[in-house]
């Protein structure tokens, strides 16, 4: 039967294929050379604030009280459904409303 002939010589091709990758891989693994590294100084961990990895978008209440616009709305590049709205409107937390809850509903 050809089927059967095809998955015998299929299957000892397969067999030859892993006995070659096994030869190659302990073949490399003797060719290795191990070198021995200094253990590196561990530095202390900071925090994103302070090392100003952290940029915050979106409305900001100013010093005299108004709010100020930073972020998509003010570089008038489009402003994404999740982003605070620009008008600056927040909740009764004081976290800023997303835009499609605010100003994004009219769309």
């Amino acid at each position: 039967d050809p089927l059967v002939e095809y998955k015998k010589e299929s299957f000892r091709m397969f067999n030859e294929f892993m006995a070659m990758v096994e030869k190659q891989v302990v073949y490399s693994l003797f060719k290795m050379s191990v070198i021995a590294q200094r253990p590196q100084a561990v530095q202390p961990a900071k925090s994103l604030l302070d090392q100003g990895g952290l940029k915050l978008s979106g409305a900001r209440k100013s010093a005299d009280g108004g709010v100020t616009e930073s972020g998509a709305g003010a570089t008038g590049d489009k402003i994404g459904r999740n982003d605070p709205c620009p008008c600056g409107a927040t909740k009764d937390d004081g976290t800023p409303v997303k835009y499609k809850k605010c100003h994004g509903k009219e769309k």
